[in-house]
Parts: C-alpha cells; structure tokens; sequence
C-alpha cells in the first residue's frame, strides 16, 4: 500500500503499524539451495493450467537477490510484479532469464510492473489509465490457450475521517481494468490493488465478472504490512523489522474460464507485502456459458 512515494506514511499505514507487534527476521541469500524454506508454496500433486504469483516487491524493499531467489524456487508459471526498481528488474534479467524465457519488465519506482511467464507472451503494452501509474497487458499462451493477463497498481486511497476513498482517477483506472478484463476474456488480474475485499470498489471488479480468488479457495489472510515501508525515513535496521501482516490488498482476479483450486500467502522476500499465490485451472464450460 505504497503511500512511500509521496515521501511519509499515509493515516492508514499508520493505523496498520500502531496495531502491529514487532518481531525480527533473517535473510537468505542465493548461494542457499534448500528451496521449500521461504517460497510459502506448497508443491501441487495435480496437473495445473498454472500457478500465478501477484507481488509488490517494494521498489526495492525486497532486495534484488533475496528476490530472484525467492521467485525461482516459487514454482509459479505466471508472475505479475509491482514496484519494480531498476536493481530488481536487472537481477531479474540476470539470474531468471532460463527460467522464465518470456519477460517483461518495465522498472519505474511505485510505477514499475514486471511480468514473468514460462508460457509464451504473445504481445504486451503499458495502460495509462492513470498518470504516472500505468498498468501492464499481455496476451499469452496458457496451456495451449490464449488468456489476457494484467498487472496493475492503483494509487491507495485518501483515509480520511469518513472512511478511505479513492480519488477520481485512480476510481476510473480501476473500473478500466474491470473493463478491459471482461471485455477480452479469459483474463488474469494481478496486483496490489490498495483496497481490501471489504471496501465497497471491489465490487467493481466483482461485478465486471471477475472472481477472487481468495474468496473462491482462500482462508482469511493478509499480506500487508510485512515491515515498514519507507526505510529511508527510519533508518537502515528499519528494514529488518518485520510485523504481523493485518490485512489483504493484493490480489489474483480472473474470469470464468478458469477455476481456482488453491490461494495462500507466499513466503517474505524482503517486501512491506508477501506476495499471493493461486493454483488456476482451465474450467470447462458449457456451450452457452462460452459468449
């Protein structure tokens, strides 16, 4: 929920660390070859479409080699990157490239979205439905079938006394996403989406079809706040205080045409989010339900 780059914490990052109890964390580096000890990710014993992975990684907060690390060992086949830095981005580059051979990756601080796929990438572009917070789409080959992904990152919304509200155009960039989501399917939503399935946008997604999959498979979880944000402001150790995560603002969205069979929380990589997981299959439709 980076409020980070308007340089001080919002009221609600606020909120969320006062609640929040502090405890420490180790980080591990490339050179460990245990893979199960950090990805969070359970092996699947049953044939997939594909496991997708959603993660704001930070713009840097999660340190380009604990990340690469991470994200090998995650046994995803589709990754949807937010806050990517030049660092991340060029590690990524690096060390992942026979791992996952189609990328792209657009680094930009707060704006940077990457996407990661061992499936094909047929075409991809950058969105502008909000100024300086463009939002990437792709048209892949799943499992043999062609699916529109998205990774996106609205701004978080202004807390107020009232409640938290989104501005005009971040509210417009996320009822576009909606749209172009139900209107090329089958799609993928990936991302940080700074609202909880409890703020009354989410319907908005919800009502352009798209399902959650953590409401559809999930337990209750969270994926935020892991550490604080904005290290800078708080030191260097600042980063190595982590925290209870409260609540969940990121999300694996998709339509109809796949079925989820499982959602969790992966493992920490160094980000203030965890990233979330979901275990997609094809569903089969019947003929009237294909329009």
């Amino acid at each position: 929920m980076p409020c980070s780059d308007c340089g001080m914490h919002s009221p609600a990052q606020t909120w969320i660390f006062g609640a929040a109890r502090l405890s420490t964390m180790s980080t591990p580096t490339l050179t460990e070859q245990n893979p199960t000890d950090d990805t969070g990710i359970e092996p699947s014993s049953q044939s997939l479409a594909a496991r997708v992975l959603s993660y704001n990684v930070g713009n840097g907060l999660a340190p380009a080699e604990r990340l690469v690390h991470y994200l090998y060992y995650a046994e995803a086949d589709i990754i949807g990157l937010q806050e990517l830095s030049n660092d991340q981005a060029d590690a990524i580059e690096k060390y992942l490239s026979v791992a996952f051979p189609y990328r792209v990756l657009a680094p930009g601080g707060f704006e940077g979205k990457g996407l990661l796929s061992k499936f094909p990438i047929l075409s991809s572009e950058s969105v502008a439905f909000a100024t300086g917070r463009p939002d990437l789409r792709a048209q892949l080959e799943v499992a043999g079938r062609a699916a529109q992904v998205v990774v996106a990152h609205p701004r978080p919304p202004k807390v107020r006394m009232s409640g938290a509200t989104f501005d005009p155009v971040t509210l417009r960039q996320i009822q576009e996403v909606a749209h172009i989501a139900k209107s090329e399917r089958p799609s993928l939503v990936l991302g940080d989406f700074n609202m909880t399935d409890r703020q009354p946008e989410h319907r908005i997604l919800t009502s352009a079809g798209l399902i959650d999959a953590f409401h559809e498979v999930g337990t209750s979880a969270a994926s935020f706040p892991r550490r604080v944000g904005n290290p800078h402001r708080f030191g260097a150790r600042a980063q190595n205080i982590s925290l209870p995560p409260v609540i969940r603002i990121d999300y694996i969205w998709y339509t109809r045409e796949f079925v989820a069979r499982s959602a969790s929380i992966g493992g920490d990589a160094g980000s203030d989010h965890l990233p979330v997981v979901a275990a997609l299959d094809w569903r089969e439709l019947e003929p009237d339900e294909g329009s």
